[in-house]
C-alpha cells in the first residue's frame, strides 16, 4: 500500500505568501485618482500597479515584484516603513506587515501627526465658533473642524466616511462643497496640480 502524502511546505513560505497577499490586496484597494496619480492607459486590475507602489516607496520595481510574489526576499525595516507608507497602511496594518516580513512589529510606523486631535485643540476650535475652522493635513484630508465650517461648506461631516473627508476629493464629488466656493474655475486646476 503507497500513501500519497501533499507536499510540505514551510511556514516561511506560507508567511512569504500572505505577505504577498495583503500587499496585493492594499494595492489594490487604492485609487490612484486619489493618490495624486496620473491617468495612464487602461487598467487591467484596480487599484495600483506595482511600478506605482515601488515608486512611491522609493523601491525597485522587480525587487517590489518578487517580494509580492512571496519570493524569499528580505525586506529591511526601513524598506517595509517606506512600503506601508505608500500603501497608506494604519498603524496596526502596518504592525501586520510587519510581522508578516519577520519584523519586529514594534518597528512599524506609528500613528502619523494629525491622525487625531487633542483635547486642547478640539476646545480651541469650539471656542473659534461661530468662525469656521478646521484642521487639515498636507495632502488636504479633513481631520477636524467645527460645526461652522461644515455650515460654510455645506456639509454634515460626520455623514462622510473619514475616507472621503478630504477638501479635493469633495471639491470633485460634493455639489454642495462645489457650490460653496467662488471661482471655481480657478480653484479647480490649483487643486488638481497639488
Amino acid at each position: 500500500m503507497t500513501l500519497m502524502s501533499e507536499p510540505v511546505t514551510s511556514l516561511q513560505d506560507d508567511t512569504r505568501k500572505q505577505l504577498g497577499a495583503f500587499l496585493r490586496a492594499r494595492r489594490e484597494s487604492l485609487d490612484p485618482q486619489r493618490l495624486g496619480l496620473p491617468r495612464s492607459g487602461r487598467r487591467r486590475t484596480p487599484g495600483l500597479r506595482r511600478e506605482e507602489v515601488a515608486m512611491l516607496a522609493d523601491v525597485g520595481v522587480t525587487w517590489y515584484t518578487w517580494l509580492e510574489q512571496g519570493r524569499d526576499v528580505n525586506p529591511s525595516s526601513a524598506v517595509m516603513a517606506a512600503i506601508a507608507k505608500a500603501l497608506q497602511c494604519t498603524p496596526t496594518e502596518a504592525r501586520h506587515l510587519f510581522v508578516l516580513a519577520g519584523l519586529p512589529p514594534g518597528e512599524a510606523p506609528q500613528a502619523v501627526c494629525c491622525e487625531g486631535i487633542s483635547e486642547g485643540t478640539r476646545r480651541l476650535l469650539d471656542t473659534l465658533m461661530p468662525k469656521p475652522a478646521s484642521i487639515q493635513k498636507p495632502n488636504f484630508d479633513i481631520v477636524a473642524w467645527n460645526d461652522s465650517f461644515g455650515h460654510l461648506m455645506g456639509v454634515v461631516f460626520n455623514a462622510i466616511p473619514p475616507e472621503d473627508r478630504n477638501c479635493i476629493y469633495l471639491f470633485l464629488t460634493h455639489p454642495a462643497w462645489r457650490a460653496r466656493l467662488g471661482k471655481r474655475d480657478d480653484v479647480l486646476p490649483l487643486f488638481v496640480s497639488y
